[in-house]
């Protein structure tokens, strides 16, 4: 929070805080949740192959351990 120049009440004392650190805890609150998220997305699609082909190999391995 620092890093966005969030400052922190002493004692009771009231801060109001900048229009830059509103704007920076609601991108962080909404951004980088979207961004990781598709980041995620973009993973499953590039790196976890989950096609016909390997769920059907998945399938027949599982029979067998069976």
């Amino acid at each position: 929070m620092t890093a966005i120049g969030y400052i922190s009440s002493k004692a009771g004392e009231m801060v109001v805080q900048t229009k830059e650190v509103k704007m920076g805890i609601y991108n962080c609150m909404s951004l980088l949740p979207a961004v990781l998220t598709l980041m995620a997305l973009l993973v499953m699609l590039f790196f976890y192959p989950l096609d016909k082909k390997h769920v059907d190999k998945n399938v027949r391995i599982l029979e067998e351990r069976r």
